[in-house]
This record gives C-alpha cells, sequence and structure tokens, in this order.
C-alpha cells in the first residue's frame, strides 16, 4: 500500500540511498538533514508498505517554489509515481500561495524533461555544465500559475489528485 508523508530527519539514510541510485552527483546525508532544518521547505516521501521508494521536495520563497529533488526508486519506476509527486508539490505549494514552480533538471533525463512538459512547465534557459559526473548542462524549466490563481492543477486537486492510486491518501491526510 502506497503512503505519503513529510520526509523526517530518521528518513535521511533511506532517502539518500534512494538519491545514489538515481543520480551521479547524489546530495549527501548531510544535506539532507540540513534542508530538513529549513522553514521554508516542504519534503514529501512515499513509502510502499513502510519502505521508502520515492521522495520529493522544493524551497519556497514569497511566492516562488523552487523544486529541488524528485527521485523514484528504481524498482518502482513507470507507475507515474513521480508525476504524483509532482502534483503533491503543486497542490502543497499553491495551498502557500505559491504562484510560480521552478526546477532544473539534467538535459540528458528525457523522461523527467517530458515529465514536466506534460505537467505544463516550459523552458526558460540553460545552465552549462552545471551537472557533474558528467558534466552536463542543466535545463531550467518554470510554470507560472494563472493570474486569476487557476491553472492546470487547480481541476486535478479539486477531484483528488491520487484518484488513480486508491490507497495513496489524500491531501487531508497529513
Amino acid at each position: 500500500m502506497y503512503n505519503y508523508r513529510p520526509m523526517t530527519a530518521d528518513d535521511v539514510f533511506l532517502v539518500a540511498e534512494i538519491e545514489r541510485k538515481c543520480f551521479t552527483d547524489a546530495w549527501s546525508v548531510a544535506m539532507f538533514v540540513d534542508i530538513l532544518h529549513e522553514d521554508n521547505q516542504l519534503f514529501y516521501i512515499i513509502e510502499d508498505d513502510g519502505k521508502i521508494i520515492a521522495y520529493a521536495g522544493m524551497l519556497l520563497v514569497l511566492d516562488e517554489a523552487q523544486i529541488l529533488n524528485v527521485a523514484v526508486d528504481d524498482e518502482y519506476r513507470r507507475r507515474n509515481i513521480g508525476q504524483k509527486l509532482m502534483k503533491l508539490l503543486f497542490a502543497k505549494g499553491r495551498s502557500l500561495g505559491m504562484t510560480r514552480f521552478t526546477l532544473e533538471v539534467r538535459e540528458s533525463n528525457l523522461p523527467a524533461v517530458c515529465l514536466y512538459k506534460k505537467l505544463g512547465f516550459y523552458e526558460v534557459g540553460k545552465r552549462p555544465n552545471y551537472y557533474t559526473k558528467p558534466s552536463e548542462a542543466a535545463i531550467l524549466m518554470d510554470y507560472d500559475c494563472g493570474p486569476d490563481g487557476t491553472d492546470f492543477f487547480d481541476d486535478t486537486v479539486e477531484n483528488g489528485i491520487f484518484d488513480d492510486i486508491e490507497d495513496f491518501g489524500s491531501l487531508d491526510d497529513f
């Protein structure tokens, strides 16, 4: 059964293990511990029967959310969990007044780039040599919410963003 909840310091060792599997320039345990002490962060994990299988997080500054990490363990990919994490971040950010979401993604990470575009993000630029191991550009992507506060995600939030995974929980479960 899938469940999600805010990430805690007790989760960082398992989260860092997923991070190392997913990224060549992975965050360390200390980096996760440090970010969790920030007042302006939201990090969530997804569990499958108590096993951490994915996580995502963002920093909130004024009305802008910078999505920092989205990762799904290899054996759980291609089950729309990454998309659910993005929608969770979006719903939580919107509930806190965020009107703009930004992220950086490795240029060669085509599955992630496609997901972000599917969700309405658009490319605003590149940072050459941003990533290491190997050196590669980052694609900078933004999502701006509608001027009247409405956007692509409003309808999905109102109608239950997790409806297609029945046991995933609801936004009211916190």
